[in-house]
């Protein structure tokens, strides 16, 4: 399944997708972009925060988060996640800095969030360490919705809406990040960081504000299938459509878990599967998740998989790279 079709299964929510995605495109929620300095690329190493959540029993890894500087005069902790196409802030963290929501219009059309008209806040200045972001609007929900959402006290997310102007290290054994502005990073370049080669390319779609897919291929007794998956820094679990799970011959484990976001409620289903493999790197009988509701929902590869290694993902290149082993 390409990134295409994944965007197509959205098709009640595509209206707002591509308002999103204009705004986007015309740098209405993402501008201030970094000049390329002649010295070379703008890079910021900071730590990761590592918060502890238990979305999945026994899926002990943890939602990655930064802390970012806004508007030279505050702060705050923001999970950094691929998978979303939009960036949030609570209302709370909004209001300590002194941030005043309000609906955003381009060309007399509001942008709409969960069938309202969102809510959103104006950042001027968004830092990474030294690494200037630029600025960005966000969409405000309520302190209690991103909690629930995030887990721990994240005062917010940033998505690949800006996320996707950088090239993005994890080495999530030492908890930190890398960021590089401008991204596209040189094969020297890519070479010193000890990452595999050739990498594998990832889809990136415009009208989905450059949520970034891969192909993974999933092996088990009864076959072998390969499904492109939305990289997702900001799931634990992997998780693939039941008619995946149908065509692999799982096993439910008999764990269930029912869930709830932007695709609305829906229930997943855990079993093992004997081995998940993606851009050279290869897990061995990995418990994944499965969609066992009709639901909207893209599958993606979780933490659960990319946490395990350090991890490239360069949006200018479309490329991922994971770690050599024993590098």
């Amino acid at each position: 399944m390409r990134i295409a079709s994944l965007v197509r299964q959205k098709t009640g929510r595509m209206r707002a997708q591509a308002f999103l995605a204009l705004l986007v495109a015309l740098g209405i929620l993402s501008f201030g972009r970094l000049s390329e300095a002649s010295t070379g690329r703008a890079t910021a190493t900071v730590p990761l925060i590592l918060v502890k959540y238990n979305a999945y029993r026994g899926i002990t890894c943890p939602r990655v988060a930064v802390k970012l500087s806004i508007n030279g005069t505050g702060s705050g902790a923001f999970a950094i996640d691929t998978g979303s196409d939009f960036s949030m802030i609570s209302d709370s963290t909004a209001a300590k800095l002194g941030l005043k929501p309000g609906p955003l219009f381009v060309h007399g059309e509001p942008l709409m969030k969960y069938g309202q008209v969102a809510q959103t806040v104006l950042v001027q200045e968004l830092r990474l360490g030294d690494l200037q972001l630029g600025g960005m609007y966000f969409i405000v929900l309520s302190e209690k919705y991103i909690h629930a959402l995030l887990g721990g006290s994240l005062d917010g997310l940033i998505g690949a809406d800006k996320m996707s102007e950088f090239a993005w290290y994890f080495e999530f054994g030492k908890r930190r990040v890398t960021a590089w502005y401008p991204s596209d990073l040189s094969d020297s370049e890519v070479r010193g960081l000890g990452l595999a080669e050739p990498g594998i390319q990832l889809q990136l779609a415009a009208d989905f504000n450059y949520v970034p897919a891969v192909a993974v291929q999933f092996d088990n007794s009864q076959a072998a299938i390969t499904e492109s998956m939305i990289v997702d820094t900001g799931s634990q679990l992997t998780i693939l459509p039941q008619s995946d799970a149908d065509k692999l011959g799982l096993a439910p484990s008999g764990t269930t878990y029912r869930e709830f976001g932007y695709y609305g409620e829906y229930t997943v289903d855990c079993a093992r599967v004997g081995s998940v493999s993606a851009a050279g790197a290869t897990s061995q009988g990995t418990v994944i998740g499965y969609f066992s509701t009709p639901t909207e929902h893209p599958p993606v590869l979780g933490m659960d998989f990319l946490s395990t290694r350090d991890v490239l993902i360069d949006f200018g290149a479309k490329m991922l790279y994971f770690k050599a082993p024993g590098r």
